[in-house]
């Protein structure tokens, strides 16, 4: 993961407070660059979230990653040359706008594609990757401002390159090998791909999508981690002092999180420990909240606990999304980008919500950022989801399947379901979509909705939540 920590080591250098911008005088210019960015982020990550066959077709090759670099680096040093007068700034302005929105959008969906295919333990590897950013953030602070920007710029084809050399063939993951571009798109979009497959009224309805609760939930946490001011406005603590918050605030909890996911690596879930470090990051982060409305003062105490709660909470969603990317069917580089879009897209709401507000109703915003935050944790996604969420496929317990499919051979027994349709029920009750079983089975997908629809009618159900039930029911 050290190339994702070099990429994130550059987006905070260009983003997250900027060393770009060294001067007081350009803090109007970054203001408006950054919500101009952020803008081209979300439109570009939606893109590649719907465009994930060309996008992950793009990640082995060297001439796009080439490409990318290059957008990165000119938009670095347009954006570091903004404030120009006349032509040569409203150039450089625009040109650091749209090359670091689609660029960044580019290197967010390689590293989440990347994460989510090929990383046994994403939860500790995002920690040791923010281990590697925070100090090189903080050491690109100590650098004279030229030194300082030739180096951000070039980053970003730093770690593209450490992606070529060493992740780019990679072997998949085991749960990902025999993933689909066609399994992921009827995923994505269910209801146009049953219409195609010539599925009828009797076929089972389509399995809840997470997007949309994820979706919701990376909102409301973006928009309580710009409430929070993680958001630069060009007030507040110089570019060094911010670093040093940054790298004290991070290094403790990150230490702490990645010997923990050490030491219970044998002894609990994965679920357990990130739904353990998400319920930390989520105290973290109201004590933060609450401090500010007792002493009525966002001071170094403030700064210290709402970044490390920034830092966790950033560690836990990516670290769900890659856990998403197994247990769900769609394309890890529609999660990554849909869930990373729409935590860009609440920084973007809570920037507008903290302009309108002012410091004048800081109380005010203390708490509805708290009132926020709770509402994510009690209600868009609350513990539970994240286990339903994080949940094992079959396959990767087999004495588990094997009691499974011994049910699943019992009911089609006892309802006199012919051989092949024996093998469509199996199947399709263990979550495959009807493209999948027509691979498995070297059938038509319109036989497999024939097959479904025989099936539905032997065993008088009406959904596969229903017909779940009955093998529940068969195994009691």
């Amino acid at each position: 993961m050290a190339g994702f920590g070099i990429n994130f080591a550059w987006t905070s250098s260009v983003f997250f407070h900027s060393l770009l911008f060294t001067s007081a005088g350009h803090s109007f210019t970054f203001s408006n660059f950054y919500l101009a960015s952020m803008a081209v982020l979300i439109v570009s990550l939606a893109l590649m979230g719907v465009c994930f066959p060309v996008a992950r077709k793009s990640f082995q090759k060297p001439p796009a990653l080439v490409c990318a670099g290059i957008m990165l680096l000119v938009g670095t040093y347009g954006a570091a040359n903004a404030s120009f007068d006349g032509l040569p700034g409203i150039a450089c302005f625009w040109a650091g706008v749209l090359f670091t929105g689609f660029g960044s959008a580019f290197m967010l969906g390689l590293w989440g594609w990347f994460l989510g295919t090929k990383v046994k333990t994403p939860a500790a590897n995002m920690c040791a990757a923010y281990l590697l950013a925070t100090p090189l953030y903080f050491l690109l602070s100590l650098l004279p401002a030229s030194i300082t920007v030739a180096v951000v710029g070039l980053l970003p084809a730093l770690s593209l390159w450490v992606y070529f050399s060493f992740g780019r063939n990679t072997d998949d993951l085991p749960s990902m090998a025999k993933r689909t571009d066609a399994e992921a798109a009827e995923a994505l979009f269910p209801a146009r791909c049953a219409a195609a497959d010539g599925e009828g009224a009797n076929s089972p309805a389509p399995e809840a999508s997470p997007i949309p609760r994820i979706s919701i939930a990376a909102v409301l946490a973006g928009v309580v981690l710009s409430l929070m001011n993680y958001t630069p406005s060009g007030d507040g603590p110089s570019n060094f002092t911010f670093a040093l918050y940054f790298l004290l605030a991070s290094a403790v909890p990150l230490v702490c999180f990645l010997l923990y996911f050490q030491a219970y690596k044998g002894r609990s879930s994965a679920a357990d420990r990130l739904v353990m470090a998400y319920r930390i990051a989520v105290l973290v982060m109201v004590g933060s909240v609450l401090l500010s409305i007792a002493i009525m003062d966002r001071n170094l105490a403030f700064q210290e606990i709402a970044l490390a709660g920034y830092i966790c909470l950033k560690m836990v969603f990516w670290s769900l999304f890659a856990a998403l990317s197994r247990t769900a069917k769609l394309s890890p580089i529609t999660i990554f980008c849909f869930g990373e879009g729409c935590l860009t897209a609440g920084l973007f709401i809570g920037n507008q919500i903290s302009s309108v507000l002012g410091l004048q109703f800081a109380s005010a915003t203390a708490a509805l950022t708290l009132a926020i935050l709770l509402a994510t944790y009690m209600f868009a996604l609350p513990e539970r989801k994240m286990y339903a969420m994080m949940q094992e496929q079959e396959d990767d317990d087999e004495p588990r399947h094997q009691r499974f499919r011994a049910r699943c051979e019992e009911i089609a027994a006892a309802y006199k379901l012919s051989r092949r349709e024996t093998e469509v029920f199996t199947l399709f009750a263990r979550g495959r979509s009807s493209s999948r079983i027509a691979d498995d089975l070297y059938v038509s997908s319109g036989t497999v909705s024939t097959h479904l629809r025989n099936i539905y009618r032997k065993l008088d159900v009406h959904s596969r939540q229903e017909l779940l039930d009955l093998i529940e029911g068969a195994g009691e």
